[in-house]
């Protein structure tokens, strides 16, 4: 059986955008189980590494697609990327018990760009 197209695109966005979490201290799973809409579920930290008690969704989006639409500012530069999500999905975000982001991720911007970059 042959994968989809987008599968190695989209499971290596994931990747890499838990490990900019991890490289912030956060802690973080792939929910590579159920393809829902909440690619991973993380955990932030303090500063000391402790745990906050609280755990948050998000849906990871890799690909050149996602940064088509560009938002401007009013010199004209690039200030983020306006994403439209289907009904479904956003109601499902919005309906959540976890508070949920969208990440959009690009081998050309990098997860970095969203996160910080951490060099």
């Amino acid at each position: 059986m042959r994968a989809p197209e987008n599968e190695a695109t989209g499971t290596s966005g994931e990747s890499e955008v838990l490990g900019q979490f991890e490289r912030l201290g956060w802690g973080g799973v792939i929910d590579s189980r159920h393809d829902t809409g909440t690619d991973l579920y993380l955990r932030p930290r303090d500063a000391r590494r402790y745990e906050l008690g609280a755990v948050m969704g998000a849906q990871v989006k890799t690909g050149p697609s996602f940064f088509r639409s560009p938002m401007k500012d009013d010199e004209g530069t690039t200030t983020g990327w306006w994403f439209t999500a289907n009904r479904e999905h956003f109601d499902y975000w919005l309906r959540h018990a976890l508070p949920h982001v969208v990440i959009l991720n690009s081998p050309r911007f990098s997860a970095a760009l969203i996160l910080g970059d951490p060099r």
